[in-house]
Order: C-alpha cells, then sequence, then structure tokens
C-alpha cells in the first residue's frame, strides 16, 4: 500500500514538472518573437528617419522647366540670369552645383 501511495505521488510530480517545462518553453518563444518584433520596429524606424531626411533634403531643389539649351552659356549662368532677371534673386548653389534633368 505504501509502495502504491508512493508512485501516485511520483506521476503526480512528473506530470507538474512536464507542465512546468512546457510553461516555461512557451515563454521562451514569446520572448524571442517579442524580440524580433522590437529588431522590425527598430529597422521601420531606421527607415523613416531615412525617408524624413532625404524629403528635408529635397526640399531646398529649385526645378526649372522650358530654360533653353545653349552651348555659349552654362546651365548654372542661365539659371542664375533667369532669376537675377525674373525674380530679384540670386540664391546660392549647393556644393553639387546644377544640372539638367533628361536628355538633350
Amino acid at each position: 500500500m505504501a509502495l502504491t501511495l508512493v508512485n501516485e505521488k511520483l506521476c503526480d510530480s512528473m506530470a507538474t514538472v512536464d507542465c512546468l517545462q512546457q510553461k516555461l518553453e512557451n515563454t521562451s518563444r514569446s520572448v524571442h518573437a517579442s524580440n524580433d518584433k522590437v529588431m522590425s520596429k527598430t529597422d521601420i524606424a531606421i527607415e523613416i528617419h531615412k525617408t524624413l531626411s532625404a524629403e528635408s533634403k529635397r526640399k531646398c531643389n529649385i526645378v526649372i522647366t522650358g530654360l533653353p539649351e545653349s552651348t555659349n552659356v552654362t546651365n548654372e549662368q542661365a539659371f542664375l540670369t533667369l532669376c537675377e532677371e525674373h525674380f530679384s534673386v540670386k540664391p546660392p548653389f549647393s556644393h553639387l552645383g546644377c544640372r539638367r534633368l533628361g536628355n538633350k
């Protein structure tokens, strides 16, 4: 009779250990999943920062259409002449200068 009681308690203890082990594995999986979410949130934050930075750089760009091409005058000089004659402004150029978009 005593041996039967010990066997029952041992079975109960083993079932409890199995249950606790399952809970531990589930908790470990959820921690790994939440770490993956944090990584992806960080990646998203970096992308948003890059996009906003590029957008703020483009805010200073000026696009002019219809400015005739000339072999005698550079694009920078043609743009400055246009600004001085029609807008009474002489804008400063960036270190990248001025360039034409599209084909000649």
